[in-house]
């Protein structure tokens, strides 16, 4: 098992994607990979195709799980249940925000978690959502 046990992600890293920066890198790779590959009949690269009219960042994968169907869906990944805490207390303090990071529920509906998800999601589409820009994508681009 790997030190950040990115073995035990299997085909999907909901919701650690979000906010793990190595899986944000390796989805700003597959996001260039994928947007500069030029179609060999048009000669075009795709994000310069105009048969591409919208995308968007990830697919069903956010932080606000509202159902216990969606929560089974998360792999519970001890790695990246401890690193959203550790991002959560070091939020806590920045924001002067008593609450109990270690024992809460992390799918809290309590607004302290609520606000602390909200900062994580819009770090991570903007960050994503720059690097489409970044490397030519003109269409517009949804976040889930």
């Amino acid at each position: 098992m790997g030190q950040f046990q990115h073995d035990l992600l299997g085909d999907k890293a909901r919701p650690w994607a979000t906010f793990d920066p190595r899986l944000i890198e390796l989805q700003k790779e597959y996001c260039t990979q994928l947007w500069t590959h030029v179609n060999p009949y048009t000669g075009l690269a795709y994000k310069d195709d105009p048969a591409f009219v919208l995308t968007e960042i990830a697919n069903e994968n956010d932080l606000f799980q509202d159902s216990p169907m969606k929560k089974r869906e998360y792999q519970v990944i001890p790695h990246y249940i401890t690193k959203f805490r550790h991002m959560f207390r070091d939020w806590l303090t920045e924001h002067g925000i008593e609450f109990d990071w270690e024992n809460c529920d992390l799918f809290t509906t309590e607004l302290p978690m609520i606000q602390f998800k909200m900062d994580v999601t819009e770090k991570y589409y903007n960050e994503l959502y720059d690097h489409l820009r970044a490397i030519g994508v003109k269409i517009p681009i949804a976040g889930t």
